[in-house]
């Protein structure tokens, strides 16, 4: 079903996770054509407005910038530890103290890691199942947005509402 979504209907991917190779394939300022994803470049004017639910803030809030300052925290934190680790080995300290050590690392990062569950749950529990403009789509997570908290294309097998309408339109252009 995604890559029929593709194919048939000119459906763009609308995950927004980062480090594949083609990221500027959406050049920047201009609107892509895909209809299940904007540039947002005039807020007031969104692709999907006749979807919005009413009175969600454009573009919508749902934590991105908050979950990368944990991950961030945990980026920095495991690389001091794995300085401070090192350095534990090369002193000859006792294998219990550096067990003790990676058990508190552990800890550590699993707090983080729940503090992010944390924040994700906080704003599905806002947002899922709402029609909004949430950053983060075609493969990257900043100047490209997606309707849903949860994208359609990849979500159970279930387009969305916007996905949808593409679909429809091109099957209404075909029937004429």
């Amino acid at each position: 079903m995604h890559e029929f979504g593709h194919g048939f209907a000119d459906l763009a991917d609308d995950e927004y996770f980062g480090g594949v190779a083609y990221n500027d394939f959406y050049p920047a300022g201009v609107e892509p054509y895909a209809p299940n994803i904007t540039a947002l470049l005039d807020p007031n004017h969104v692709k999907w407005a006749h979807h919005l639910t009413p009175g969600i803030p454009i573009p919508t809030p749902w934590g991105q910038d908050e979950m990368q300052a944990v991950r961030d925290k945990i980026a920095a934190f495991e690389e001091q530890f794995q300085s401070d680790l090192q350095t534990l080995r090369d002193t000859g300290t006792d294998p219990n103290e550096i067990k003790a050590a990676q058990n508190k690392h552990k800890m550590q990062i699993q707090g983080w890691r729940d503090e992010i569950d944390e924040i994700r749950e906080h704003y599905l529990a806002l947002y899922d199942g709402k029609i909004g403009v949430f950053e983060g789509a075609g493969y990257t997570p900043k100047g490209l947005y997606r309707s849903e908290i949860q994208v359609g294309m990849i979500r159970n097998f279930n387009y969305g509402p916007v996905s949808e309408e593409g679909i429809m339109a091109v099957i209404e252009h075909l029937s004429q």
